[in-house]
């Protein structure tokens, strides 16, 4: 573990860190799959709940204007509910899993390195 954490500040040391943002930058440099995979499964999640209102509304609109015809009505309701009760959901949780493998990597990696530094001095 001491072995890892003097690597880890190492690599920190020839970085220019100068404000918080940055250090967070550098320390969550290992993790980018994870960060890059929590962001973007909480922007699929925000677009499945914001097109589960225009699907409503497609619901809405093709029963007042369908006469008889159920097609269109039985499309946007499955796709409501795919969007409402499937996909946003789904993401949701999917970013909270795989942000907090970031999360806890990032705050393992910050931890070592602002250890190591305080132990050289």
């Amino acid at each position: 573990m001491l072995k890892r954490s003097l690597s880890l500040f190492m690599w920190l040391k020839d970085i220019s860190v100068k404000t918080p943002f940055r250090f967070f930058l550098a320390v969550s440099k290992p993790y980018y799959l994870s960060a890059s995979a929590t962001v973007l499964a909480v922007i699929i999640a925000e677009v499945a709940s914001t097109l589960a209102p225009y699907a409503l509304k497609h619901i809405i609109d093709s029963l007042s204007l369908s006469n008889g015809a159920l097609d269109a009505v039985i499309y946007w309701s499955i796709a409501y509910i795919i969007l409402e009760a499937f996909l946003s959901p789904l993401f949701y949780r999917l970013s909270v899993f795989v942000g907090m493998r970031w999360h806890v990597g990032m705050r393992a990696t910050a931890t070592d390195i602002l250890s190591s530094y305080v132990t050289k001095h």
